[in-house]
């Protein structure tokens, strides 16, 4: 009798242990599965912010870079920098309504009336202009947006002053939005002004 008390007794405890080894066990890999879950979530929502992120930088980049050209083109005509050799009527850079992935600097080095020699200060003929060195091509996600037509900043020396679209009117400015192709509510516009101011915004 006694003998039998001590076995069940026994029983009984190995039978309490393995109930809360299992139980155990079960916390474990529910809590596993939890865990698993939540690095997931956000490794996911950490790789989606770090590509737009990269996408939004790259998209400054781009506008500062265009920004730049633009100055580059207005430094060559304040230095009378001459283009192979030979004297310009100033330094521009040409944005074609047709092709809104690529624009170009160019040097005048012709005139609208060759007799008269008058500048036409704006890209007007392609025998007349050397472009340097070609064309600047965007990144294949970017493009320029809302241009009906051609845009043409010139910048004649020796200030320079500044033609948008070969006309110097005082005050007034052109903007030039660059824009993600699949997405037109993330862009950047860039401004210049008649008095020679690039900003990007």
């Amino acid at each position: 009798m006694f003998i039998k008390k001590i076995k069940n007794q026994y029983l009984e405890v190995r039978t309490s242990h393995l109930e809360v080894g299992l139980s155990s066990k079960g916390f474990s890999i529910i809590e596993l599965i939890v865990v698993i879950s939540i690095i997931g979530l956000m490794s996911t929502v950490m790789f989606a912010n770090y590509r737009q992120g990269e996408r939004n930088t790259a998209l400054e980049y781009t506008a500062q870079e265009m920004a730049q050209d633009i100055r580059k083109a207005q430094n060559l005509s304040l230095a009378g920098a001459q283009l192979n050799g030979e004297f310009t009527y100033g330094y521009g850079i040409h944005f074609d309504k047709n092709n809104r992935t690529e624009y170009f600097i160019y040097g005048d080095v012709g005139a609208q009336n060759k007799n008269e020699n008058i500048p036409v200060y704006q890209y007007h003929n392609k025998e007349d202009e050397k472009i340097i060195p070609n064309p600047i091509v965007l990144p294949s996600n970017i493009e320029i947006k809302d241009m009906d037509v051609d845009i043409d900043i010139f910048f004649a020396p020796p200030d320079p002053v500044t033609y948008i679209n070969g006309v110097f009117t005082a005050g007034t400015k052109i903007e030039i939005k660059i824009c993600f192709i699949t997405d037109n509510t993330k862009c950047k516009t860039i401004k210049v002004t008649t008095a020679g101011r690039v900003e990007v915004n």
